[in-house]
């Protein structure tokens, strides 16, 4: 934990309230920063420029889409933003750092053009859609999709770790490099090749059938907890599974660790699978002295930075 001394010598002025600060969304650049409310994350995104942060307080947020290589990072489960989020960057070059991170949206997450390295990091949302040519090592770190995980065949590599997804759908027998590492997944709709470890699949399923043998086509499955009333693994590579899961495995069992908050990560997550710490730079302590003389107020905040 980093502390940052920051003093203001300000004349004449009058000091915004420390609780509007908060609910306010930062645009930091080079070291600078400035303040929107909590209705223009999309001014902050379209005034940004690649290698720029936008940190979005505890709060509600519009929705906004994304277009440079920035990073929105909020809070956490209290920062939710209403609405779809839109991720289409221009360019081939490598993504240095999540896109998204610690935020909650209600809706669906689109990410378009061909991207390498895209990733996003304890992020929930309802769906989340890969809609463009190519993507490589495209990775979901600690994530909750409540609805819809939509692999296309254009998600050449995947990495899913420690995630919690409702419904798996490789559209057209998606077969690229897949991995999905300390998951909870519901079901899976549809034909996937893909390598699971410490994860737990509770059902597999077709729109148009019942159960089919070729829903986990050569996958591997190491250290896994299937149900087997409902997951059929015959046309499975390697089958290393600890045991099954009864009914009512979205109610129970954990794999995976526990953070300091008692928020399940990996396996089991609960609504959250992420820590629930504030990742925005908190001020801890202020002080404000009048300067009758000199007519100035001095500032005095102590902020703690992760």
């Amino acid at each position: 934990m980093k502390k940052l001394i920051v003093m203001f010598l300000l004349m004449g002025v009058a000091v915004t309230s420390f609780a509007d600060i908060a609910k306010s969304v930062l645009l930091h650049h080079n070291g600078q920063v400035t303040m929107y409310d909590y209705d223009a994350v999309q001014n902050a995104v379209d005034n940004a420029v690649d290698g720029d942060t936008i940190y979005l307080a505890e709060g509600t947020f519009a929705p906004f889409n994304i277009d440079k290589r920035i990073m929105v990072r909020g809070s956490g489960s209290a920062t939710i933003v209403e609405g779809n989020c839109t991720i289409n960057i221009s360019g081939t070059e490598k993504l240095h750092m999540p896109v998204i991170d610690a935020l909650c949206f209600n809706g669906t997450i689109t990410v378009e053009s061909a991207y390498w390295q895209f990733t996003m990091r304890k992020v929930r949302c309802n769906a989340l859609s890969f809609t463009g040519s190519e993507h490589h090592d495209a990775k979901m770190d600690r994530c909750y999709v409540t609805k819809t995980l939509h692999l296309t065949t254009n998600v050449r590599e995947f990495n899913a770790l420690g995630s919690k997804i409702y419904s798996l759908n490789p559209h057209d027998h998606v077969t690229g490099q897949l991995t999905f590492n300390h998951c909870n997944i519901y079901e899976v709709t549809d034909t996937i090749t893909a390598v699971f470890r410490n994860t737990i699949i509770f059902r597999s399923c077709k729109v148009t059938s019942t159960l089919s043998t070729f829903n986990f086509f050569g996958c591997v499955f190491d250290n896994c907890a299937l149900n087997y009333n409902y997951v059929n693994t015959t046309n499975t590579v390697t089958n290393r599974q600890s045991g099954s899961v009864s009914s009512n495995c979205e109610n129970s069992g954990t794999i995976g660790i526990s953070s300091e908050d008692g928020t399940k990560i990996g396996a089991y997550g609960g609504q959250y699978p992420f820590t629930q710490s504030l990742e925005l730079p908190k001020v801890t302590n202020h002080t404000i002295v009048v300067d009758g003389v000199n007519r100035k107020l001095n500032v005095t905040l102590t902020i703690d930075q992760e």
